[in-house]
């Protein structure tokens, strides 16, 4: 009996303990509060309302974009244009950040890459610098940051599959065709990046025509690079080898 007594103790310590830590909460997996381009210098992104709803903790729901568009529409033509010229000047430091680190890659093939898909990482950097140069805070803010982050996460995931592609063999393609599996994985992220694409578009809209320019300018960049993906991808499905028919 005092045995059982003894055990029961024990079991009713045991739980209360694992139920204390479980009242402390458990932390984020790391890496997930913060999401934003690695080492290109951008701001992480904290949505502005968490400081103005101390009390409740929660945003209320329409409020952040009513404030970010209010920012926008009360700008005067002189206020855009130093805007704009800021913009200009940021965009043109992330072309030449970009091509600085070419430099250090001293693979020709592998440079080749990652200056055809830096069209994207440029793209993104822009986008990113809106934000910043805007103030644009609120819902058009962090609408146009999560657009940019996962339009660079595409970019980590294409590079990969070009690397491989770029390292498939000569005999493993003479005779086995092309790299499938890479090609496969650069059609799944250009058709996330078709619906990102529209989803910008939509963001867009919010902007004033000025700062519109600007966006249709990354738009652009991106839809090229898409193309070239495009290509690539279907002509390396296309690639079949002398014996790829085989395993078909």
């Amino acid at each position: 009996m005092k045995r059982f007594i003894i055990v029961s103790l024990v079991f009713v310590l045991l739980l209360s303990a694992v139920v204390f830590a479980e009242k402390g909460g458990n932390p984020s997996p790391p890496g997930l509060e913060d999401k934003e381009v690695k080492g290109q210098g951008v701001d992480k992104d904290s949505p502005a309302s968490a400081k103005d709803n101390k009390s409740s903790g929660k945003e209320a729901p329409g409020k952040s974009d009513a404030a970010g568009l209010q920012i926008h529409k009360n700008m005067s033509k002189a206020e855009k244009d130093q805007v704009l010229d800021q913009l200009r000047n940021k965009t043109l430091g992330n072309k030449q950040l970009l091509e600085s680190r070419l430099e250090n890659v001293s693979n020709r093939d592998k440079q080749k890459v990652f200056r055809n898909q830096n069209t994207v990482r440029e793209a993104v950097m822009n986008l990113l610098a809106l934000r910043e140069a805007g103030n644009f805070s609120g819902g058009i803010g962090q609408n146009i940051s999560a657009i940019a982050r996962g339009f660079d996460n595409s970019v980590n995931k294409t590079v990969e599959a070009e690397e491989a592609i770029q390292n498939r063999a000569g005999l493993m393609r003479f005779f086995f065709g092309g790299e499938e599996n890479a090609a496969a994985t650069i059609q799944a992220e250009l058709n996330q990046n078709r619906v990102r694409l529209q989803q910008l578009q939509r963001v867009r809209e919010e902007y004033d025509p000025e700062f519109q320019a600007f966006i249709d300018e990354q738009m652009l960049l991106i839809e090229e690079e898409q193309t070239r993906l495009q290509e690539l991808a279907q002509q390396e499905l296309g690639d079949k080898g002398l014996l790829g028919w085989l395993f078909k």
